[in-house]
């Protein structure tokens, strides 16, 4: 019977590990997509294909990366134009068009553009897809959508999804460990470990060479932006758990060694308790005859 609970303890013990470690996967991809997050990272795309308009970030940004270049190139045209008192440019090629307010325009060329970036990267984001994930690769010719609200919301779910998950394999891994105050230093090792292969995957892309993996990585980065962070979080909370349960089992063996001490005292108490009995009980057999004699 131990044996068997031993092995579905193992088997448990494998499956709470992958629960665990998709559960900080997908946390760390909720994370990395909310808005703060893709609007900086899409900035330094932005400004990567801007240096290098021939590469692949280009053609996943839709043109962002022509755009910003044509204002760079027609500002004096436009703010000319403005001048002359027009309130709205209208900046069109065929990959994308632009309604320039004057009042930005007059503003400053930095000020334009980056309020034409932070307004682009907001549309995109916010975008309302009626498309599931591999219906959208066919409907779209960009993966832009994978930056969106939306994405950053199913990963939300996921999350949700494993911890429920790993709930449950922690309430069976209760009922087959023998020694249960094992069971926060056994959860506690598997969350800390599942979060050790994602603690540096942001860095991992550094590593890409060649100018389409490069730019490739660049942009896969943009959904692990946030894995340091998270994975610290989990990291400490699992070292966290395991000293709880050190600290656990050390009052356990506290309690037991107090009640083994609490018994020697009980018990040395009786053996002195019947050594006086037996004492006492001699002297009152000799007080019997004393008395028979004096009557």
């Amino acid at each position: 019977m131990g044996a068997i609970r031993g092995v579905l303890l193992v088997i448990v013990s494998v499956l709470l590990f992958l629960s665990l470690f998709l559960m900080n996967l997908s946390f760390i991809l909720n994370t990395s997509l909310t808005y703060d997050n893709v609007q900086t990272e899409s900035k330094l795309l932005i400004n990567e294909a801007l240096q290098n308009p021939a590469n692949i970030t280009s053609y996943i940004l839709q043109g962002e990366a022509d755009k910003i270049s044509a204002l760079n190139k027609s500002y004096v045209s436009i703010m000319t134009y403005c001048l002359q008192n027009h309130t709205e440019y209208i900046l069109s090629s065929q990959n994308y068009t632009a309604n320039l307010s004057c009042e930005t325009v007059l503003n400053g060329k930095e000020i334009l553009i980056e309020k034409e970036i932070d307004k682009d990267i907001s549309t995109f984001y916010y975008t309302k897809y009626d498309c599931g994930f591999i219906e959208c690769f066919r409907k779209y010719s960009s993966p832009i959508f994978l930056i969106s609200e939306e994405v950053s919301y199913y990963w939300e779910e996921k999350f949700y999804f494993f911890l429920a998950v790993s709930i449950a394999l922690l309430a069976l891994a209760f009922i087959f460990i023998e020694k249960k105050t094992n069971l926060p230093i056994l959860a506690g090792s598997l969350l800390a470990v599942s979060s050790l292969p994602l603690l540096k995957l942001d860095s991992l892309f550094s590593l890409f060479s060649g100018k389409t993996l490069a730019s490739i990585a660049k942009f896969l980065k943009i959904f692990f932006s946030q894995s340091y962070v998270v994975s610290l979080k989990l990291l400490i909370i699992g070292i966290s758990i395991i000293i709880f349960g050190i600290i656990l089992k050390v009052f356990k063996v506290g309690f037991f060694i107090s009640k083994i001490i609490s018994k020697f005292k009980d018990l040395k108490k009786n053996l002195t308790s019947k050594k006086k009995d037996k004492k006492e009980s001699p002297k009152k057999e000799d007080e019997k005859p004393s008395d028979s004699k004096s009557k």
